[in-house]
């Protein structure tokens, strides 16, 4: 069988607009495939002859990963789709077909190891995630979703999909279904869809991969295909899950049932009916459901609604959560999964006061005990008990205080006034006690601890609000990942973030210009490179993995920069065992009770998973932001973040963000150049939003490339300063139920809070929608008067209580009658600043160099170190000029010491190059070459090179559309070749 290779019409449709709108640059000719609307669905037995898929066209013309060239092996494709599913029927053409692999039956196993195809989905154009299926020539697959533009995965979604395959004498075939139900479609879903298709050959003898869309990796999802679902009316798979609640287990009549609230949103567009399914999952017991429960659901309506599980025995499961069009779950509309740890309490104490740890710090002030006894039982049992609750001090032999409260329901809110504790250990026991016989029912307890103040170092805690006191001053984390020097930061920021290295020398420089630090417990000060044992995610700490640790926190925990652990860095992406990173936590909090332990994680699912193995959670969304447009992902995703970490603990645990503080065109082995840094709004709106929520620190990812963009240079300092103006009120609660709001076409993507701080309002407001919106704003507590925005030199009237605004798209501002506070700064003022380093940074392009990337030069390399990649040669900054990035990302270099090195430009025609300007740290000898018919031809040799600027002329000009520079030795023979900025002009 032969393959037509042939190329693909090109369609002017929404979905194209949609591409040209968003400054999309593809390598290739942008096309777009369309799946037929069809209503016979196809039987998914690997045949393809059936009259489903008779109208739709082949697909082809598949080219190689490495060079783009057209795979001689070729694959072809359909696709469809009706009310429920996707469908994909592919042929896999193979003239060595006895030669194919196809070992692995194992669902989820190594099936890229086989030979297969992969799919990938991207129904919402996010750009930045997709799910991917991998399915081999036996049928087995492997699915997950991906991240950060595929940098993590998430391997415990499940497409469920149908699939049948079939092996003939020239090729293999797989037939799919992927029901639409579990691909968390949403409105963006109806302008179009991006895809890929991709394949693993290894009957040849090696690994041969080729793609439908021309890719230098497979996760490149900003590159994939336009897919058009022809007649597509999937709105009915429009619904949102959030806010999981007061999950617990309970008895009832002698079994076990795990309970919770959630909160379900119709935003299908219509009225209606569906079905709620609730079950766990777990390895010794399998799926257990409780019954179906059917839901009626008008437009926009949000729903809470409580779950009750049974649960056959205790430990770890997966909730799973779906809601179909019909009681026997058929027809899945929306899908969601977690991790629970199912565990029965009868009786449970949580404190509320002291509010971190269970612990009273030195620099706090606690005159009562207070907290709430959760009752695992029926309600209809505890008529006639009482709560006995006993503080008691040296092994229980000292009764401090003791309070008894009878029992009147499931839940029992306590409050012990206690008298100034001295220091040590003390236990507080509640007992359900039967008032009739005296006896004990069940009894919980909790050791709580009056600590000293720290011998050196600092005493962090955390409030009721969850705002961070350090040494007993409210404090507010404002700061960013801090790769590369020991420079102070800005003098508004308060907080580096030690990703990779610290030295003494950086600690103390820190903490002399009164700012704190971040820091890993794998390192020890002076380490590179961090300790072993976390790379081992499926296994325990050992005791010798625990020692390590214990000697790098006891050996810093005494310096005064020093403010939180940081545990891990999204730990769901590499499946890091839960109870591992427990282990750690422990460790460090018993070997350091004064400083708090951070966890970063990039998913919701990784958020609940984790919530038990550190003090703060803070959570990294990145909406990725696009040229010429806005953000690929809603920007309102911050706000999604930010509430299912607080809802993770039930508002019991700090939360704090990990803002996009740059762009991925920095930040990606192959550059994404339609991707953009944040600009001012934005940056002010990501904030603003995670402080409405909860969000009670601030540290970006990160402080490398912002020599490329003036609203990191200017906008993040002024916003570091403006924040800590706003510091008492960002600190402080939200006052609920205070106000009501009529966000006009925002709808729900606009939110606000009310907060109070020394007697004065502050309302912070946010548009995360993509239009301009008017506001009504109507205040629980009537009054008139005058409310300021702050920075912006102008104020709102407020008449009985109301009044109303204009927001733009992502504007952000902050209501306050705190006049003196509103006009402290100048919003506008650093907007025209902003507006004038712009223009200067864009005429980064020097007249006459044509090596420059958006002339449509290209640049590739003998090697890279990760993220230093080529193009950053070429792309018109030069991080040695002063107040460059000279230790970032933003540059060429190789990935080893070795030589020769090189780096080529390819123009888009012959150009002339007759002098050559390299910006380089360490390149001591080169050759300049021109590509010629037979090979690279040596045009000149330069040697022995000492300065940072190396600057020569041709010996005459040439002509040419391929120029490369051959490294051939550094200044340190040890060092990798690397070149800031390389400037090519014709004389």
């Amino acid at each position: 069988m032969t393959f037509k290779l042939k190329p693909l019409s090109v369609s002017f449709n929404g979905c194209l607009l949609f591409f040209l709108l968003h400054g999309f640059i593809f390598a290739q000719t942008l096309k777009s495939i369309h799946a037929l609307r069809i209503e016979d669905s196809p039987v998914i037995d690997g045949n393809l002859e059936e009259t489903a898929w008779s109208k739709a066209a082949w697909q082809t013309g598949f080219v190689l990963l490495s060079n783009g060239e057209e795979a001689k092996v070729q694959t072809r494709f359909k696709v469809i789709h009706d009310e429920r599913n996707i469908y994909f029927a592919v042929e896999a053409l193979e003239p060595q077909i006895e030669e194919i692999k196809a070992a692995v039956s194992e669902a989820d196993g190594n099936v890229f190891l086989d030979d297969c195809i992969e799919i990938f989905l991207d129904p919402n154009r996010y750009q930045t995630e997709y799910f991917h299926l991998i399915i081999n020539s036996l049928g087995t697959v492997n699915d997950a979703k991906f991240t950060q533009l595929g940098h993590y995965r998430d391997k415990s979604w499940n497409s469920e999909a149908q699939v049948k395959t079939k092996k003939l004498a020239d090729r293999w075939q797989a037939e799919i279904a992927i029901p639409l139900g579990h691909l968390e479609l949403t409105q963006k879903s109806l302008d179009g869809w991006t895809f890929n298709l991709g394949r693993e050959r290894y009957a040849g003898g090696f690994q041969e991969l080729s793609s439908f869309s021309n890719l230098q990796a497979f996760t490149q999802p900003d590159k994939f295909y336009p897919l058009l679902l022809e007649k597509s009316s999937h709105t009915r798979f429009f619904w949102e899950f959030s806010e999981i609640t007061s999950a617990h287990v309970i008895q009832d009549q002698g079994a076990l049932f795990y309970t919770a609230n959630l909160m379900i949103t119709n935003k299908s567009g219509k009225l209606r009916l569906v079905w709620l399914n609730a079950g766990i999952e777990s390895k010794d017991a399998g799926l257990m459901n409780s019954p179906a429960t059917g839901i009626l659901f008008n437009q926009g309506e949000t729903i809470r609604t409580t779950i009750k599980i049974p649960v056959p025995s205790q430990g770890d499961g997966v909730l799973k959560l779906s809601l179909s069009s019909g009681k026997d779950n058929q027809d899945i509309l929306a899908l969601k999964t977690l991790p629970v740890h199912i565990a029965f309490n009868a009786i449970q104490m949580t404190l509320t006061t002291p509010p971190y740890r269970n612990s009273i710090y030195s620099t706090q002030n606690i005159t009562r005990i207070a907290g709430e006894v959760l009752l695992a039982l029926q309600e209809q049992s505890l008529s006639g008990s009482l709560l006995d609750f006993q503080l008691l001090k040296d092994d229980g032999k000292v009764t401090v205080a003791r309070k008894q409260i009878s029992v009147t329901s499931a839940k029992t809110q306590f409050d012990i006034p206690v008298a100034a504790l001295s220091e040590g250990d003390y236990v507080l026991r509640v007992a359900l006690k039967n008032t009739a016989s005296g006896q004990d029912i069940h009894s919980d307890s909790v050791v709580i601890r009056k600590l000293p103040p720290p011998s050196s170092g600092n005493e962090v805690w955390f409030d009721e609000n969850g705002a961070c006191h350090v040494n007993g001053t409210p404090f507010l984390p404002f700061g960013f990942f801090h790769h590369f020097t020991g420079k102070p930061l800005h003098d508004s920021f308060t907080v580096a973030h030690l990703y990779l290295y610290m030295t003494k020398e950086i600690l103390d420089t820190l903490h002399a210009a009164g700012q704190y630090v971040v820091a890993q417990p794998f390192l020890s000060v002076g380490d590179f490179n961090r300790a072993a044992p976390r790379y081992n995610p499926d296994k325990l700490y050992t005791p010798q993995e625990l020692e390590i640790i214990r000697k790098a926190v006891k050996e810093l925990s005494g310096h005064p920069a020093l403010l939180a652990w940081y545990l891990e860095d999204e730990p769901e992406g590499r499946r890091i065992l839960a109870e591992k990173m427990k282990q750690a936590y422990e460790l460090i909090r018993a070997t350091d009770p004064y400083h708090p332990v951070i966890v970063l994680d990039d998913t919701i699912r990784g958020q609940e998973k984790y919530a038990h193995c550190a003090d703060i959670l803070m959570p990294d969304p990145y909406p990725g932001f696009i040229r010429g447009a806005l953000s690929a992902r809603g920007i309102d995703m911050i706000t999604t973040f930010v509430k299912a970490a607080v809802n993770a603990t039930s508002g019991r645990k700090p939360v704090w963000l990990t803002p996009q503080w740059f762009s991925w065109w920095d930040n990606r082995f192959e550059a994404v150049p339609h991707h953009r840094g944040a600009d001012f709004r934005e940056l002010r709106n990501m904030n603003y939003q995670a402080v409405i929520h909860g969000a009670k620190g601030f540290i970006g990812f990160s402080g490398i490339g912002w020599r490329h963009y003036a609203d990191f240079r200017l906008g993040l300092p002024f916003l570091a300063e403006e924040m800590q103006l706003l510091r008492g009120a960002i600190l402080a609660g939200d006052i609920a139920d205070s106000l009501t709001i009529d966000p006009g076409v925002a709808g729900d993507k606009f939110f606000c809070s009310l907060r109070k701080y020394n007697g004065s309002r502050y309302l912070f407001a946010v548009n995360a929608s993509t239009g301009s919106t008017s506001i009504n704003v109507a205040f629980k507590e009537k009054f008139n008067g005058t409310l300021h925005v702050v920075s912006e030199n102008c104020s709102v009237k407020v008449i009985d209580g109301k009044f109303t605004d204009d927001f733009d798209v992502y504007e952000s501002r902050i209501y306050t009658d705190n006049q003196a506070v509103a006009e402290t700064m100048d919003l506008n003022r650093m907007k025209k600043e902003i507006a004038a380093l712009k223009e200067k940074i864009g005429a980064v392009h020097k007249k006459g160099n044509i090596a420059y990337w958006e002339t449509g030069t290209k640049a590739s390399a003998s090697s890279q170190r990760w993220l230093r990649q080529p193009v950053h040669a070429i792309d018109g900054i030069n991080s040695c000029e002063p107040g460059g990035d000279n230790i970032s990302y933003i540059f060429w270099e190789a990935n080893t010491s070795d030589k020769p090195d090189w780096l080529l430009l390819e123009f888009p025609e012959k150009r002339t190059v007759g002098r050559v300007v390299i910006h380089t740290p360490n390149i001591k000898d080169l050759s300049v070459q021109i590509k010629k018919q037979d090979g690279w031809e040596n045009v000149l040799e330069v040697k022995n090179q000492s300065g940072d600027r190396i600057e020569f002329s041709l010996l005459e000009p040439m002509e040419t559309d391929h120029f490369r520079v051959c490294i051939t030795a550094t200044r340190d023979a040890a060092d990798r070749s690397i070149i800031y900025e390389l400037e090519l002009y014709d004389k």
